[in-house]
């Protein structure tokens, strides 16, 4: 029996630290081969533990006679060190406390040494948990179950193998490793790697778990309770073998709940494996527990309030862990400044995996959210921040979860799926059980796809936060992109298609730009939300084929020359209209607005009262190229609500601040404005066009259903213009230092 104390023993999502003061050894100067760890809790009502962790390391360096090691409100009993090296038995050492480390000296006999150390560090002591609201990560002495968290969202460094185990908490220090855990004879202890045996005594069981895959020590895991086991097999599709699905839970009226969120466990299972490669570990195993979801080897916890949400939120949960097997556990982030590579690419494999157990639609709706709580609320929240590198206070802040799985999506949109898969299969084949930082990941990545162009894209996107916009237009009948970082010109391409006859801009959001968006087709007489998009649009006479998609941008229009009296644009969102040329259709476009003062009022960047809402005015252009002008529309008389204009044609729709009437928008009627007349309209082919002041006064016409400017003398009082194409026009006046425009159609 490998078991020499009373210990609860519960490895969990761990970063073990060596380091070295003085003369002592650094964190990188260590090498930990192999933990074997001999905890015995065989009496839980005492909530105690005692064992040891032995550790065969070597060192990077010969220059140093001190080690030191983590762990975390425990009570140290004794050190022995040797070297296996020299045929003399470890031999009992001083040793020092500081803090939550355990400093003592190398034997003499080894100077000038770099291999073959071992160390074994006797300890006992009972539940260590972070101190805050949450006690979150830890090792937990329940009632009914004992289990360790080893992620300390409060304490630092985050990684709390330490509050169980003696260990160097370096990311990049991945060992192998050997359980022994000893329990009262009616509890069962879970541990990460393959069962061995169970030896059985008097009055307790000692459970070994051998663990031969080389990993960090914040993903390995105990667990001990009086468990009952729901299992079934996974069949890998790809591969061609099977592989145990192993769940531990405490309470029996849980079964029914588990099996039904498992149930899509093997699809998931199957996916990751389809894109990214063989599962290398021992088992799919989980363990239900009180508190929070951590990804350990063959063990992840999960809480027991996503395995009895049955909702895609709770299988979301269960997938998301899965999921770190490969990225996390078997490829891990070099250091907790690049954590978006673990916990953003896992984040982002959960929207796979939730397609193939739910559908398309679904997925769709989760980057929906995802996006939108990025754009709209995390900038509030946490500010707009790079992923990486990120600050340890943020180590597991949306910006690493949400915001990277955004960046991961954009990658796989920039390559495309047979690349990016082929790729990243690659990648984390070329890194098992390795570590990898931002830097080696765009290396490999542009290797990999022979594309140099990818370097500049990938430090545009993850190192220099230059999130992405853009604007379609179309030149010659070719559609172009411009984006808002001209880093981005000539080397990313947006996917567009045709909808109903309406070229849409990457119409399945293959590109995490600043944008959110909805698509209907709209039934006639009927008012449609785009909840994403904030806005709404009503058409008259729709039929079937009458397609609109809204697109809200989440960052300030540009717009080089302004109309007269408009003093500046929003900076914080404006939208693109994208549908087919409507007509003679009579239709209108909601816009929202809020005006409240509030740091995160929707248009504090314009007006941050009412007082300020009469000179909000809405302007308008058909795409990037052209110039913004203004538009007719009404706003309700409160602090928020909807915009709402008739004139509706594919183009863009700005907020602004300006003058009303300087810009034209006062004393209208329905075809005539400050001595302006318009007739007939709609109109076959000539327009009756009645300016008072024709002198000094400029008229361009811009066609909505092609690329077309005109630009159209005013000779007379009276001009009748033919125009000799049908479709939608816009005419566009400027009289002294103001403009006045109107919407015409010619059949």
């Amino acid at each position: 029996m490998k078991s020499i104390s009373k210990a609860v023993a519960i490895i969990c999502f761990a970063l073990g630290v060596l380091s070295i003061h003085a003369q002592g050894v650094q964190t990188d100067e260590i090498d930990v081969k192999h933990y074997e760890i001999s905890l015995n809790i065989d009496n839980i009502s005492v909530k105690h533990h005692f064992g040891y962790t032995r550790i065969d390391f070597d060192l990077k360096t010969n220059e140093h006679n001190i080690v030191e090691f983590s762990l975390q409100n425990q009570v140290v009993d004794s050190v022995f060190v040797g070297n296996t090296q020299v045929n003399t038995p470890p031999y009992k050492t001083n040793f020092t406390i500081d803090g939550n480390k355990v400093r003592f000296p190398l034997p003499d006999y080894t100077a000038g040494m770099y291999e073959n150390y071992v160390a074994i560090v006797y300890y006992h002591g009972s539940s260590t948990v972070e101190n805050n609201y949450m006690a979150w990560g830890g090792l937990h002495y329940d009632n009914d179950i004992i289990y360790a968290m080893s992620v300390a969202f409060n304490d630092y460094p985050h990684s709390y193998g330490r509050s169980w185990f003696v260990c160097n908490e370096d990311f990049a220090d991945k060992a192998t490793y050997d359980f022994y855990i000893s329990v009262d004879k009616d509890r069962e202890a879970f541990c990460s790697g393959a069962f061995v045996d169970k030896e059985e005594n008097e009055n307790f069981d000692t459970y070994h778990y051998k663990l031969t895959q080389s990993v960090a020590p914040y993903v390995v895991s105990m667990t001990i309770g009086k468990f009952f086991t729901y299992e079934k097999t996974i069949h890998s599709d790809t591969y061609d073998y099977d592989i145990p699905l192993v769940v531990k839970y405490i309470y029996p009226s849980d079964s029914a709940k588990i099996a039904k969120n498992f149930s899509g466990i093997e699809k998931a299972f199957n996916t990751l494996e389809k894109h990214f490669g063989k599962f290398r570990f021992n088992r799919v195993g989980y363990t239900v527990t009180p508190k929070g979801s951590m990804e350990h080897v063959d063990n992840i916890c999960v809480a027991r309030s996503a395995v009895l949400d049955t909702s895609i939120n709770g299988v979301s949960n269960i997938v998301h862990e899965l999921g770190h097997s490969w990225f996390g556990n078997l490829a891990t982030c070099l250091t907790a400044e690049d954590m978006w590579l673990n916990e953003g690419f896992t984040t982002y494999t959960t929207s796979l995996t939730l397609q193939e157990i739910y559908g398309k639609e679904k997925e769709k709706d989760y980057w929906h959210q995802k996006h939108q709580y990025v754009l709209q609320h995390l900038p509030l929240e946490e500010g707009v921040l790079a992923v990486t590198p990120i600050d340890s206070s943020m180590t597991y802040s949306s910006t690493v979860y949400e915001k990277g799985a955004m960046v991961a999506k954009t990658i796989q949109g920039y390559f495309g799926d047979s690349v990016f898969f082929a790729a990243a299969k690659a990648m984390l084949d070329s890194f098992a059980f390795k570590n990898y930082s931002s830097q080696m990941v765009r290396d490999f990545l542009s290797e990999y796809t022979n594309d140099e162009n990818f370097k500049t894209f990938f430090d545009c996107l993850v190192f220099g936060d230059k999130q992405i916009d853009y604007n379609m237009y179309c030149e010659d009948g070719i559609y172009k992109f411009k984006f808002n970082h001209s880093q981005y010109d000539n080397i990313l391409n947006i996917p567009h298609t045709t909808m109903y006859g309406v070229e849409v801009s990457d119409y399945d959001q293959r590109i995490m730009s600043l944008t959110t968006n909805n698509d209907a087709i709209v039934e006639s007489d009927k008012t449609i939300n785009f909840p994403n998009a904030f806005g709404k649009i009503k058409i008259e006479n729709a039929d079937d084929t009458t397609f609109v998609r809204l697109i809200l941008h989440w960052t300030g229009a540009n717009g080089e020359k302004l109309p007269y009296g408009v003093e500046k644009l929003s900076q914080n969102h404006y939208w693109t209209l994208q549908t087919k040329d409507l007509k003679d259709k009579k239709a209108e476009l909601s816009l929202y607005f809020e005006l409240n003062g509030s740091a995160n009022s929707f248009d504090n960047s314009l007006v941050n009262n009412l007082l300020g809402k009469d000179s909000i005015v809405l302007l308008y252009r058909k795409d990037i190229n052209c110039e913004w002008i203004p538009i007719e529309f009404t706003i309700p008389n409160n602090n928020k609500g909807y915009i709402k204009t008739s004139f509706v044609a594919a183009g863009d729709y700005v907020m602004a601040k300006g003058d009303k009437q300087m810009v034209g928008l006062i004393d209208k009627t329905n075809n005539e404005i400050n001595g302006i007349k318009i007739y007939p309209n709609p109109s076959k082919s000539v327009v009756n066009i009645e300016v008072e002041d024709f002198n000094n006064t400029t008229l361009t016409a811009y066609s909505l259903s092609g690329n077309q400017k005109i630009n159209i003398p005013l000779k007379a009082k009276t001009t009748a213009y033919k125009f000799e194409a049908k479709g939608t026009y816009i005419l566009c006046f400027t009289f002294g230092n103001k403009t006045y425009s109107k919407k015409i159609l010619v059949e």
